[in-house]
């Protein structure tokens, strides 16, 4: 029961935190229509570039 309740507390405080962080990004920048959305990219392309050096 207690896992429960600490799996439960664990799992709203990263849902709060997420609200936070995209009602902050929305502030800082309003999304437009005609704005280029960032892409997460795969691991091996983010490595790609030093691999190319």
């Amino acid at each position: 029961m207690a896992a429960g309740f600490i799996g439960a507390f664990v799992v709203a405080s990263l849902a709060v935190q997420l609200v936070r962080s995209m009602q902050t990004a929305q502030a800082v920048a309003p999304a437009q229509p005609s704005a280029v959305q960032p892409v997460v990219a795969h691991q091996a392309t983010l490595w790609q570039d030093l691999g190319s050096r």
